[in-house]
């Protein structure tokens, strides 16, 4: 998805406190834990990674359990059904702006007792419902010629407003290409 850094943050608070999620990213130094939904919207975890990992509550804390921070540190994310955040942003490739794409990953697991993939599939379907998304990109590769229609991968109104003032869209800095909306008239920036 090609978003803004406050929309994303509002996209993770909705969806944290819809799910009871609590979040973690990994440092240098160790763990840094969000134990509430209402902790990860009220954190500036943005500026202190590019990747942050969703659990439901009950996962971390259910039945008496606290996790230690060398449990986190070891933990599986794609093993215990975390959700993981990586968050894009904007940056500066030569002299050019570029907004990064920023990607909701998980698996399904038996024994999990939650489907975090059908969260996701939900989390989509809600945000396209209620306009706050629009799908359908286009990449194309100014390297090596060639495109391919993305219907999948979705946009916010102020990622198409910040597209319209030209900043590129792009997967990461050093990509061979960019992407664009397919239908650039199918949201405005002030829906």
């Amino acid at each position: 998805m090609f978003t803004t850094g406050d929309e994303l943050n509002s996209i993770v608070r909705d969806f944290a406190v819809l799910k009871r999620l609590v979040g973690f990213h990994r440092t240098n130094s160790g763990v840094i834990l969000y134990t509430s939904p209402q902790e990860i919207a009220s954190s500036d975890w943005r500026e202190r990674t590019d990747l942050l990992f969703l659990l439901p509550e009950q996962k971390l804390f259910g039945e008496g359990k606290l996790v230690s921070q060398s449990d986190l540190s070891s933990l599986s994310p794609r093993q215990s059904g975390a959700i993981q955040v990586h968050c894009g942003g904007i940056t500066k490739i030569l002299t050019q702006k570029a907004l990064l794409l920023t990607s909701f990953d998980t698996e399904d697991h038996q024994g999990l007792g939650f489907s975090p993939a059908t969260w996701l599939r939900q989390l989509r379907k809600r945000l396209e419902q209620s306009g706050s998304i629009r799908c359908g990109v286009e990449g194309v590769n100014t390297v090596f010629g060639g495109s391919s229609v993305y219907n999948t991968l979705c946009y916010t109104s102020k990622a198409l407003e910040l597209f319209n003032q030209g900043v590129l869209w792009k997967q990461s800095p050093d990509d061979n290409g960019g992407f664009h909306p397919l239908d650039r008239s199918s949201m405005s920036a002030t829906d």
